[in-house]
């Protein structure tokens, strides 16, 4: 994957999954905007950067990770949501990767492996927990989990029901369902008020099963404190609430919210990269900027003897990691959780 004249890395998501078409696109747009903006500016050191641009399509991870094993450099940027599924083969071929997000807890520990956000599966950042039982001391004593069928999200969830917990939380059941979708989700809000649940922590998607499950809430009068998790933060789940169905869903989020793009310079030029682009913005999408950002740091400071050991190195020397300002400040060599938040706030359209 490099030569005198050019590196040739990988990026990836899910958007063929046929139950969600799309799903994390944006993330692969802002890694081809990225190296399209980086090779503008002459590259690597001089060597000019060749995205490959993979599909998961969510089940298929391992066949991605095969494929990358002979075609890249490293993979950069790429967030795979059964990313576990992929470890033993990446593993077994030594392909090393600076990936924008993991998920299971064979990924987020893996080897040759440095993240600008780390996701370790002992640690959770409890900032929205603390800020519910604040603004919504009723909530404490009634939480229900609800999480689809699959690895990813049920080790999600599992890390929610312990961190709440850890704060005072009491969990009252959790509720699993079909990741591809179910057909009437009125049977799972009358098991909610038939619980008494006051929080619901919703693991999955936003579109198009929390939009579905919002709908049916709604149509049987039932409404909790709604919590979710950073890929609602994006502008495809709020253009889907123009009806106000989804309204009141708190995110957790470890980035500048767009909303501040005036007051932070770094938050303006992600978007405005984007939007050149012609693509939609998100915050998972920000963390593939944030991990190009971190590889390219790395790259170039191994000089003309550019080999993944040296990357993966020089990541992990760096300290204090914020991508330049764009999300809260972290330690990936540490491989560390974040020790703050933002939580946003879905109303209409729009956030806040």
């Amino acid at each position: 994957g490099v030569t005198d004249d050019t590196i040739v890395i990988g990026a990836g998501d899910d958007q063929g999954f046929a139950s969600s078409p799309g799903l994390n696109a944006q993330m692969t747009a802002a890694a081809q905007a990225m190296v399209d903006a980086c090779n503008e500016l002459g590259g690597i050191e001089g060597r000019r950067i060749e995205l490959i641009r993979y599909d998961a399509k969510i089940f298929e991870v391992s066949t991605v990770m095969l494929e990358a094993c002979d075609d890249v450099f490293m993979l950069v940027g790429e967030g795979f949501a059964v990313d576990g599924f992929g470890e033993e083969t990446r593993v077994q071929c030594e392909l090393a990767h600076m990936p924008a997000w993991t998920v299971s807890a064979a990924a987020a520990h893996g080897p040759r492996m440095v993240q600008p956000l780390p996701n370790p599966a002992d640690q959770l950042s409890v900032g929205a927990a603390t800020y519910i039982a604040e603004t919504h001391p009723e909530a404490i004593d009634a939480a229900v989990a609800i999480f689809a069928n699959f690895g990813a999200t049920i080790e999600t969830k599992d890390k929610g029901v312990a961190g709440f917990a850890q704060v005072g939380y009491e969990w009252l059941g959790e509720i699993e369902y079909n990741v591809n979708g179910e057909e009437d989700w009125t049977p799972f809000v009358l098991r909610l008020r038939d619980l008494g649940a006051e929080l619901v922590y919703f693991t999955g998607t936003c579109l198009p099963n929390y939009q579905q499950f919002r709908a049916a809430a709604a149509v049987n009068d039932f409404d909790a404190v709604w919590q979710v998790d950073n890929p609602w933060y994006d502008a495809p789940c709020a253009a889907a609430n123009a009806d106000g169905v989804m309204d009141g869903t708190l995110i957790r989020v470890p980035i500048v919210p767009f909303e501040e793009r005036a007051i932070n310079p770094a938050t303006d030029d992600y978007m405005t990269l984007m939007e050149d682009a012609g693509e939609d913005i998100s915050a998972l999408a920000v963390q593939t900027v944030s991990a190009f950002l971190l590889w390219a740091t790395a790259a170039s400071a191994c000089g003309s003897d550019l080999t993944a050991d040296c990357v993966l190195e020089q990541a992990r020397s760096i300290g204090t990691w914020d991508g330049h300002g764009l999300h809260v400040p972290t330690d990936p060599g540490a491989n560390d959780a974040a020790t703050c938040v933002v939580v946003m706030e879905l109303v209409g359209t729009a956030f806040r």
